[in-house]
This record gives structure tokens, C-alpha cells and sequence, in this order.
């Protein structure tokens, strides 16, 4: 049985690379890293080598002596670079699927960010490079910075930074991998700084927003954006609202999913549960119906509401401030993590959230020119009168 051949070493000199027998295989040469000796059967040659990223990178040298080849492979060393899979050609369609396949697997709550990615690269970039090479895309670097131009002229500064990141983030993520990439060609991109985000409408847009909404959107679809209106709440925690969260006796609603697989129990406003009262025993929601935002699909809750949402969490916050409202209070509302506050509210904050959400649900109506004499009191005897008629039958 063959024994297999130790690592052979010696000295980067020419008198010891000389003496090395003809057909003794290969030689390490001492010194130089990455460098060796493979000795043929009538002659002697150099080549590098490298491992990168647990793969092995060889390439023959042409020097003839060893102090050429010591120089070669010191040159070549720091450039040596894996060479893609023969007739594997990614293309940045490819490249995005396996970047949103590894980032954000079928079980992430990331739908928000999921639906952004998805739609700029559907919409700015599918149809200008998506069938092109990585390759040939990293070496258009000018069209590349032309395309940042064109998106923020026509549509904003801001979706056009979002698109160039996003491109950036799938090309470096290939690139991590495939080192013969070239260099990713949003570097050439010298993007303006974002403003401040603030997305909230004045209160003109706003009306306009409303009577749309209400006007042009089924009833559970208008539902849906008069939720994420008047609680500030994601658009994901909407969708799965059921309707044992919504308390109407203590007068909460409670949302089982939020950004990082949070929870979260919160006041809602004496008018967002006489619409929801108005909702639940419309025509639109079917007896037993387990989903507050019930899908076309019996069982399930609507995941695609049409139209954008994110943009109401600002117009809570905003709206909010407006209104009086402590800016903790309504990062509370909203679910935002803070140091310091508990998730078990005392009654005492119980009942300061309350006045808090109601206060920011008031300063809507006005904006809205909804019902103005609304009360408290409407609700519960709104709710009391809806429920009697079960509690007699039972």
C-alpha cells in the first residue's frame, strides 16, 4: 500500500533547487510564502499558492530561477483570486434571489422590509440589469451612477439611495464569495445625505388620504389603514389581529406580532373601538370570523394590502406631538422598546395611555372632520348594546 508523500521543503536558493532529484514531485520553498517547486520528469517549475475562503487557488509562474520566481509570487500573492465555476454565470437576478433567500427566510417577520426590497428591485432595477452578468454590471460603474441620477430626478433622493443600497448590499453579497468580481460599482455613486425622515401628511393630504380611503377601498381594506392610522401600529401586526385581541371591556387591543417577535398590549382610543364595533357587525365580516382583516381565502388574514402603510407610524408620532402627546407616551403606543418601562402597566399609566391615545384619536377627528361630539361614553354603550342581545341568547 502507497504511503502518502510528506511535505518536502527547500532552501530559496538556486544551488538547493538544483539539487533537488528530477521527478521527486512537489517542494515547498522555504521563505517565500505561497511559493513552490514542482519537480517533472526532466524539468523543474514554480507555481503560487493560496487558500481563500477554504477554497484552493493555484497559478503557474514563468520564471525559470528561483529568485524570479521568489519576486513573482510576491507580486501576484496579495492578487490571487478564486475563479468562478465554469459556465456558472450570476447574474443580479440570481444574486438578489439568494441574497432575500439567505437574509430573509420564509419564516421572517421582516415583511415590511421584504416588500420594500422586493418592490425597488421590481421596479428600478428587474428590467434594467436583472438578466445582465455581475460581472458586466461591475464594470459599468457610469450607468450605474446615471441610473442613481435618473431615479432621483424623476421620483426622489431618498427612493434612489434605497435602491443603490440595495443594490450594493446583493453585489457585495455575491462578491464576499466570488473574488473576481469586480469592485461594486455604486462606489462610483456619490449619494446625497436623506433628509429627515418625516413622512407625515399635512392636514390638507391627510383629508384628501381619508375620503380615498374610505371612498375607494373595500370595507376591510379601509379598516386595515384606519387601524394602522389610529394605533401607529406596523403594518404586519395588523394583518394577523385576531379578534379575541381586541378587549372591548378594558378597551385594548393586544398586537402578537411586532419587530423582533415582540409583543405588546395597548389602550386603543374610545372612537377606534366604536369603528370597530360599526366593523365587526357589518356585512363584511362573517359570524365566528376569527381575523380582524380577514383574507379572500376562508381562514385566513389579508397579507397584501395595497398601498402604503409604514408611512402612518409617522403620521401618529407627528400628529401625536401635535396634540400635546409626550413623545414617550407614544413610542409606548407604538411599541417601541424603552430602557426603564415595563410591559405590565399600572393602572395609573393605564389610564394615562388611554387619555394619551384618545387625545391623538380627537386631533384626527378634527383633521377629519369626523364626528366631533363623539364621547367616551358612545362607545361603551354602543359595545353594551351590541352584546346584550348575545348575553340574552346564551
Amino acid at each position: 500500500m502507497e504511503t502518502a508523500r510528506k511535505t518536502q521543503s527547500v532552501n530559496a536558493t538556486q544551488k538547493a533547487v538544483d539539487a533537488v532529484r528530477f521527478d521527486s514531485g512537489t517542494w515547498r520553498v522555504e521563505g517565500v510564502k505561497g511559493l513552490y517547486l514542482r519537480s517533472h520528469k526532466a524539468s523543474k517549475s514554480y507555481f503560487l499558492q493560496k487558500r481563500i475562503r477554504g477554497k484552493l487557488v493555484k497559478v503557474s509562474l514563468k520564471a525559470a530561477k528561483v529568485k524570479q520566481a521568489e519576486a513573482e509570487a510576491m507580486a501576484l500573492f496579495g492578487t490571487l483570486k478564486p475563479k468562478p465555476a465554469v459556465g456558472e454565470v450570476w447574474t443580479l437576478q440570481k444574486a438578489f434571489d439568494d441574497f432575500m433567500g439567505a437574509k430573509f427566510p420564509k419564516d421572517s417577520s421582516s415583511s415590511e422590509t421584504i416588500r420594500t426590497h422586493t418592490g425597488n428591485f421590481e421596479r428600478h432595477l428587474k428590467n434594467h440589469w436583472g438578466k445582465i452578468s455581475l460581472v458586466d454590471l461591475g464594470n459599468n460603474r457610469a450607468g450605474v451612477r446615471a441610473h442613481y441620477y435618473d431615479i432621483k430626478n424623476k421620483i426622489g433622493n431618498p427612493t434612489a439611495r434605497g435602491v443603490m443600497k440595495l443594490l450594493a448590499a446583493v453585489y457585495r453579497w455575491r462578491r464576499e464569495v466570488d473574488l473576481s468580481l469586480p469592485e461594486c460599482p455604486t462606489t462610483a455613486v456619490k449619494m446625497e445625505k436623506a433628509g429627515t425622515r418625516n413622512w407625515a401628511l399635512k392636514p390638507a393630504d391627510l383629508r384628501i388620504w381619508w375620503d380615498e380611503i374610505q371612498a375607494g377601498r373595500s370595507v376591510i381594506a379601509s379598516m386595515f389603514f384606519t387601524i394602522c392610522l389610529f394605533t401607529g401600529a406596523r403594518r404586519g401586526s395588523v394583518e394577523c389581529l385576531e379578534w379575541r385581541d381586541v378587549d372591548f371591556d378594558a378597551g385594548t387591543i393586544f398586537f402578537r406580532k411586532a419587530k423582533k417577535n415582540r409583543t405588546y398590549t395597548v389602550p386603543i382610543s374610545d372612537r377606534l373601538q366604536k369603528l370597530l364595533i360599526e366593523y365587526r357587525h357589518s356585512s363584511a365580516i362573517k359570524p365566528g370570523e376569527r381575523w380582524v382583516i380577514p383574507g379572500a381565502k376562508p381562514g385566513t388574514h389579508m397579507t397584501k394590502v395595497e398601498g402604503r402603510s409604514h408611512h402612518l407610524r409617522h403620521q401618529f408620532k407627528t400628529d401625536g406631538t401635535n396634540a400635546g402627546v409626550l413623545e414617550v407616551m407614544l413610542d409606548v403606543l407604538q411599541g417601541h422598546t424603552l430602557y426603564g418601562v415595563s410591559r405590565g402597566y399600572q393602572d395609573q399609566e393605564m389610564l394615562d395611555l388611554r387619555k394619551a391615545t384618545n387625545r391623538v384619536s380627537e386631533h384626527y377627528a378634527k383633521i377629519l372632520e369626523l364626528d366631533v361630539d363623539f364621547t367616551a361614553a358612545e362607545a361603551a354603550a354602543e359595545h353594551a348594546e351590541e352584546t346584550q342581545p348575545a348575553a340574552a341568547a346564551v
